[in-house]
């Protein structure tokens, strides 16, 4: 009787101890490579095993993520614009979508052209990437091997794109970043929100729009309470999600304002941190 009932306490017992993650990519779940670790799409694989269920949460477009799918398998939707576009799992189906308003895009705009240290501005729209300048030197030196994927390069980013944004990528000199960000957020009020989301990149998305916001979305839709997500980022566009849903991980490679909104911080992405995190926080030891 015993034996029997040990069997069963060991049956019922809790496999994982958060039902979803949602994991930022660059800075986070892709190491200085630009590659998934092989020990994070190990821990993932088996984390997913015990139930539990991945989200991808970027400010990337999909064909910048999409290389990443395989090892990353998301079962949950995708957040792409840092929360501006929500796609189904595959990729395939639009399931909401935040434009900037065109008052605001094109003041943006209009401050960029202005303020210092602005090396190139990417216009993103749901089905087109735009680029004011031609940048290849500049990107070939600054992110190489990061494919920018512009359709277009034309100076009046307003007038060829119709005024239709989701996302303005503006990339700065390595100290303009609160600069560039602060004169962006001066010239469009409360018309849209600038972050930085990178020690070289500031971006600018529509009011209220965060990775948070698309994120709670997704897991009511999945029947899964937003305070039971374990969610991981390195970044200013991570504060949201890190501070206001389940239970925020910072990589240590964080900048501040992410290392601040975050509950706990674990090792740099260079490392197999998130591995060892998704290991240790997500599954017990009832995870075969």
């Amino acid at each position: 009787m015993c034996v029997v009932l040990l069997l069963v306490a060991c049956q019922g017992a809790p496999k994982i101890r958060f039902p979803a993650v949602y994991l930022d990519m660059d800075g986070t779940s892709l190491g200085p490579d630009g590659r998934v670790r092989p020990a994070t799409v190990r821990a993932l694989a088996r984390y997913r095993a015990c139930g539990g269920r991945v989200g991808v949460a970027t400010g990337r477009v999909l064909a910048q993520v999409t290389p990443h799918l395989g090892d990353l398998r998301p079962d949950l939707p995708i957040i792409l614009y840092n929360g501006a576009v929500t796609l189904s799992p595959d990729g395939a189906r639009v399931l909401d979508e935040q434009k900037l308003p065109p008052p605001a895009l094109r003041a943006a705009l209009d401050a960029t052209r202005e303020l210092g240290g602005v090396e190139a501005v990417v216009l993103q729209r749901a089905d087109a990437t735009l680029l004011d300048r031609d940048a290849t030197a500049y990107f070939a030196e600054t992110v190489p091997g990061w494919d920018i994927g512009a359709d277009a390069v034309d100076p009046d980013l307003y007038t060829r794109s119709g005024g239709d944004a989701v996302k303005l990528l503006v990339f700065v000199a390595p100290d303009r970043a609160v600069a560039v960000r602060d004169g962006i957020t001066a010239a469009v009020g409360g018309r849209a929100r600038a972050v930085i989301s990178s020690g070289i990149t500031v971006e600018v998305l529509a009011p209220g729009v965060n990775k948070a916001r698309p994120i709670r979305a997704a897991l009511e839709a999945a029947g899964i309470a937003p305070t039971d997500v374990l969610t991981v980022g390195d970044s200013g566009n991570d504060v949201e999600m890190l501070r206001d849903l389940g239970f925020g991980v910072a990589m240590g490679n964080c900048r501040p304002e992410a290392c601040a909104a975050a509950s706990a911080r674990i090792g740099p992405h260079d490392t197999d941190a998130i591995a060892e995190l998704l290991e240790r926080a997500a599954m017990t030891p009832a995870c075969p």
